[in-house]
């Protein structure tokens, strides 16, 4: 039994999902299945689990008993259970983490071991698994997997009118929690090059901005003429990746979110835009190989 687990905002539950594609490609006999919100707790301070409610994505889920054997540690347990976490922390100090856990230090960084891994044992495996290695033979399925609900708001549906009548370029921007938490956060130096990069290479285009705090982003974008999308919060979040996804290019953020903006636009001739950096301890950038970086500084 391998076990995948999954938390964390969307952009980071759809690079979980997609590694569990991988997994069942790369272990066919093998039983894969999920660990769903109990390792990052079920006080998930983003829209709980979200690939089932938008994507209708039913995973064959472990129980916490198997959960605990496998990570010897769990949130819930800790939050609950004192007297069990206690325990876990002693044997950790004692004895070491089991090797059933395994975990990535660096999501960015590509670790083929978790492909290499005995298929008689039981494993658990944490993680964001951001790199495309961790799902190159499963595109297809992803992007079948990924299918956003039908618009049905107005506004939205104007936008998405909009959007594909013309030459769209999506321009996503990472404001809130970025900026309260201290998470690498992009200037207007990053946005400013990569819109020059837009009118060099295209000879006509509209900027659509999409960000989680409009007045922030409106000081990145400086006098550029731009739409800023607004109203998708909350549970409609998601409308905002989806809208992304319909640009015909893309300039994203260091964010999961706008990865997969732009992973799911399907313009055969998109240009995509990222920055060099993802985050300060990642060493690589949040980017397929083909799409285009822009220098950024840690």
């Amino acid at each position: 039994m391998f076990v995948v687990c999954f938390g964390d905002g969307l952009g980071n539950q759809m690079f979980q999902y997609a590694f569990y594609l991988e997994m069942k490609y790369r272990y066919p006999k093998n039983h894969i299945m999920a660990d769903i919100g109990n390792w990052y707790g079920s006080d998930n301070n983003h829209n709980g689990f979200e690939l089932n409610k938008l994507f209708g994505i039913a995973i064959p889920q472990c129980n916490k008993k198997q959960a605990l054997f496998l990570a010897d540690y769990h949130v819930s347990a800790k939050k609950n259970h004192p007297f069990i976490a206690r325990y876990f922390a002693l044997r950790n100090a004692m004895f070491g983490p089991k090797g059933t856990l395994i975990t990535v230090d660096d999501p960015t960084e590509f670790y083929k071991e978790v492909f290499e891994l005995n298929p008689l044992n039981s494993y658990m495996l944490r993680g964001n698994w951001v790199n495309e290695k961790y799902f190159e033979h499963v595109d297809s399925q992803i992007r079948s997997a990924f299918v956003f609900p039908e618009i049905e708001d107005e506004n939205n549906k104007k936008l998405m009118n909009d959007i594909q009548s013309c030459e769209s370029v999506s321009v996503h921007i990472r404001g809130g929690d970025y900026l309260t938490m201290g998470i690498t956060s992009l200037d207007g130096e990053y946005y400013s090059q990569a819109i020059s990069i837009v009118k060099r290479k295209l000879s006509s285009y509209k900027l659509f901005v999409f960000s989680d705090d409009v007045e922030y982003a409106r000081k990145m974008i400086g006098n550029e003429d731009a739409v800023f999308v607004t109203g998708n919060t909350g549970a409609n979040s998601f409308r905002d990746m989806q809208l992304m996804s319909m640009c015909k290019h893309n300039i994203i953020a260091n964010s999961t979110f706008s990865f997969w903006g732009a992973y799911l636009n399907n313009n055969p001739d998109k240009l995509v835009l990222a920055p060099s950096v993802s985050m300060r301890s990642y060493n690589k950038p949040f980017a397929c190989s083909e799409w285009e970086l822009v220098k950024v500084d840690r």
